[in-house]
């Protein structure tokens, strides 16, 4: 069992004079790897972008879940420190966190537990990356050796594309879903925001009926504006933040189909090659024949320079340099290679959807019963009030 809740947000400042949010994260858990049952750290937003950059190095092909954006904190009155602008945030930011230690992989990372134990987060932090710099390491991926490919074979059949097309049509109901949730959340939204300043009552009416119509309409419009303030802080948001988790999977998909069109476009190049040495090895090779073998070469070598194997972009910073022993001048090796990563990409695209359509669902319904839990708490409220 592992629970994480963000709570008891702190204006803080620095001693240059920096002004910043931190957020308590209360850990409860009875996993061994921890000392203690619950547990207690401070976090500000910084804090989260860290241990997104290090998940996206270390775990290179999963969706790790995206940090919250940085709102525009100019359509804030208060900016960045004012209450609508933290109560969003911190929203997002237990999202962001539900949806790591609820993942298969990440949620068994050091880098998760060291973020919700250590105090001194950021010297862990600092550490790993330039360990894992220093040493060139390259985290431990699950890799389907071919599964029976040789490496002088040439692989002529097209490669399935079951597992993109089944990924595809799952994003797509998930967008429609999303698109009928936004709509009725914003079609409801409006109707708050219409609800009238004032209210107009007959000279001709009864003084005391005047009076009690007044203070109805005045509890009617603290409450709306109280409802208002929650659906901009908690239901916006949600819906925002699978907006951008959403937006990850169609990169993931997307960087599939290119790592397609990439391993057909090898395969295209390896079969010229073929026929053109065969026709070497019946003394059959003409001067053109022998032009096309070296620019089919060139090719292939630049596309294996040229195509990245990230399912998705990654900040400018952690892209790592590519080093020379990278260039592939073998084609049939690059074909081999790009068969594989196929293989890979697959296997994690097929169980990252699974994940996706569950944590869609389960924010979905965490979503439409936060709308109702706000509705009962909003009439409950113009009862208590009326009844005072």
């Amino acid at each position: 069992m592992l629970k994480c809740t963000i709570e008891n947000d702190q204006i803080q400042t620095l001693r240059n004079g920096e002004t910043y949010v931190s957020y308590q994260v209360r850990t409860q858990s009875d996993l061994s790897v921890f000392e203690e049952k619950e547990f207690f750290v401070r976090r500000r937003y910084s804090d989260f972008e860290m241990l997104h950059n290090i998940l996206s190095r270390d775990y290179n092909g999963y969706a790790i879940p995206p940090v919250p954006r940085k709102h525009t904190v100019t359509s804030f009155s208060g900016g960045s420190l004012s209450p609508i602008f933290v109560a969003r945030r911190m929203h997002s930011l237990q999202t962001f966190l539900n949806r790591c230690i609820s993942h298969p992989v990440i949620s068994n990372s050091m880098h998760m537990y060291q973020f919700l134990e250590n105090e001194f987060w950021k010297s862990y932090y600092h550490n790993a990356w330039m360990q894992a710099e220093n040493a060139s390491i390259k985290p431990p991926q699950e890799v389907n050796n071919g599964k029976g490919l040789e490496k002088s074979s040439i692989i002529t059949e097209p490669y399935p594309i079951i597992v993109q097309e089944n990924a595809k049509r799952i994003l797509q109901n998930c967008e429609t879903d999303l698109q009928k949730l936004a709509k009725a959340c914003s079609q409801h939204m409006s109707s708050l925001q219409t609800f009238p300043s004032d209210i107009t009552i007959s000279k001709a009416s009864n003084a005391f009926y005047t009076d009690g119509i007044s203070s109805i309409f005045g509890i009617l419009k603290k409450t709306n504006a109280q409802l208002l303030n929650v659906y901009q802080a908690n239901i916006l948001t949600s819906i925002q933040d699978l907006e951008d988790y959403l937006f990850i999977f169609k990169s993931m998909v997307k960087q599939r189909e290119q790592k397609q069109k990439t391993f057909e476009t090898i395969q295209l190049e390896c079969s010229q090659i073929s026929a053109i040495e065969a026709s070497i090895a019946n003394e059959q090779l003409t001067p053109r024949m022998n032009n096309d073998l070296k620019n089919s070469r060139k090719r292939i070598t630049s596309s294996s320079q040229n195509k990245s194997t990230s399912l998705f972009t990654v900040p400018r910073f952690l892209r790592k340099k590519r080093s020379a022993s990278s260039e592939l001048a073998n084609p049939i090796e690059a074909l081999r290679i790009c068969y594989q990563d196929l293989q890979q990409i697959d296997e994690k695209l097929d169980s990252e959807m699974g994940f996706f359509r569950e944590r869609l669902e389960v924010e979905t319904r965490w979503t439409l019963q936060t709308i109702c839990d706000n509705h009962v708490n909003h009439f409950t409220d113009i009862l208590q009030s009326i009844n005072a």
